[in-house]
């Protein structure tokens, strides 16, 4: 799936991939994307996609700390077993689709590394950087499919 984010001018974005529970309804995945929404909006964010393959845009200029809390807010939902958080894609920049499809950094809810870069992130010991640093940092993936559940 080609997940590069669409820009008008001005606007930075980021791509997300999501994998849910096994066990989710489809009235729990509509759940999920109404809480997606609803965290977005106060932070004058918003999402354009599918429900576990989007885009987050803003007028403003978005950072890694915008991605760094995205990815914890993903990892905090009870739906949710693995979240990925592609680059920051600014106007003009030159990213391939084939690319920027299979740059990730990721986070799971029982990954003990996420676990203790979070306690340091919300310690501000670690910016938006260091926590995506500290979690692995951005990978390519030659394979674009969601790994299997554990």
């Amino acid at each position: 799936m080609n997940v590069v984010p669409i820009r008008e001018d001005g606007q930075t974005s980021f791509a997300v991939r999501v994998s849910l529970r096994r066990a989710v309804t489809p009235a729990e995945e509509q759940a999920f994307e109404r809480r997606v929404t609803d965290w977005l909006a106060p932070r004058g964010l918003c999402s354009e996609g599918g429900q576990l393959a989007f885009a987050v845009l803003s007028e403003r200029e978005l950072t890694a700390t915008d991605q760094a809390d995205m990815l914890i807010a993903l990892i905090d939902d009870a739906a949710v077993r693995l979240a990925r958080i592609g680059h920051l894609v600014t106007e003009g920049d030159q990213i391939t689709e084939a690319t920027s499809g299979m740059v990730w950094v990721e986070g799971d809810r029982q990954d003990h590394l996420v676990a203790a870069a979070r306690t340091l992130y919300e310690a501000r010991r670690l910016d938006g950087e260091g926590f995506l640093a500290a979690i692995g940092g951005f990978v390519y993936r030659a394979n674009d499919s969601m790994r299997p559940a554990q």
